[in-house]
């Protein structure tokens, strides 16, 4: 297919936790991006539109809950009456702390810089947006035989998760997302008004990047002799396109994004040149699987745009 570049504005900060200044912070940060915004509730409400003419609208406010204490609220709502609902997903608050923030025209990722998860089970990361649709125009014939309940165009597509379990004081766990693995627990995903989201689920029937899995992989669960990744034979890895499904169908792929066959620190730099119209990108980690559960994420990394794409002209003389 080849990597969804937007080729618009695409903002990247590290602002505070704190709940007095987030909500503002953020706000600046999409609007720059190009989200439209309007009051809502103690928050805002965005809307925001992807290089196809996909729409999608972000609710996030203070909801006050005593079930998630110190949290602001996120949920990625249709852009279209009768405005179906997503998920609500939080974000912990603590004005001692940082938040990483990504946004492009469409989508936006959100994390505790340098953190998956951790011990007390609070939510330090949330993400959603609008992917690519591979089905835009007519689907194939392969296509409508895997999905022959909604085998037409699409019409709207977007999805969201991250790592708030959406238990009452967070119980003892946490959901699995792209922050730590190549899977998402707890997500919604809207492909033309059909919701195939849903809540605790098992890897199969998950929200799931499609990263390069090492042979024997699947047999033990374990990276075995791939710690470092899957690399050529010089070292370096493989850059591919950050196909998104869900239960094994395969609806398209993350704008402005791609995965690296090996594991890299979270918000680590990659600079990738593609040879195919020499193409000069760099990029930054959000992906970093901890744990025998973090599937794929252990030798794999989600990166975003952060300049380029440049084309790097060579002239001989």
């Amino acid at each position: 297919m080849g990597l969804a570049y937007t080729d618009l504005p695409i903002v990247m900060e590290t602002v505070s936790a704190n709940p007095a200044t987030f909500l503002d912070a953020l706000r600046s940060i999409l609007t720059a991006a190009g989200w439209t915004s309007a009051a809502y509730l103690t928050g805002y409400v965005y809307a925001c539109l992807s290089p196809q003419g996909f729409a999608v609208q972000l609710r996030v406010w203070d909801p006050a809950d005593s079930n998630f204490d110190d949290c602001f609220a996120f949920q990625w709502v249709s852009s279209y009456d009768p405005y179906p609902e997503g998920l609500i997903h939080h974000l912990r608050m603590d004005a001692a702390l940082t938040y990483f923030v990504w946004a492009n025209c469409c989508s936006l990722f959100i994390a505790r810089p340098g953190i998956t998860h951790t011990g007390d089970f609070l939510p330090w990361s949330v993400f959603g947006g609008v992917p690519h649709a591979a089905g835009l125009t007519e689907p194939t014939p392969q296509c409508e035989a895997q999905s022959p309940a909604a085998p037409e165009v699409t019409t709207e597509l977007w999805f969201s998760s991250g790592s708030d379990n959406g238990v009452a004081g967070f119980g003892s766990s946490h959901s699995q997302n792209f922050r730590s693995s190549s899977f998402c627990q707890r997500f919604s995903f809207f492909r033309n008004g059909m919701n195939l989201g849903g809540d605790a689920v098992n890897e199969g029937a998950a929200l799931q990047l499609g990263v390069i899995r090492p042979p024997g992989y699947l047999n033990n669960k374990r990276p075995s002799g791939f710690e470092s990744g899957i690399l050529w034979v010089d070292s370096t890895p493989m850059a591919s396109d950050p196909l998104i499904s869900v239960a094994g169908i395969w609806y398209g792929q993350l704008y402005d994004a791609c995965c690296l066959s090996k594991p890299m620190a979270l918000e680590a730099t990659e600079q990738i040149f593609e040879t195919d119209g020499d193409i000069l990108t760099d990029w930054v980690n959000y992906m970093n699987g901890v744990g025998f559960t973090a599937a794929d994420g252990r030798f794999s990394s989600l990166l975003l745009l952060t300049g380029g794409p440049t084309v790097v002209e060579n002239i001989a003389y």
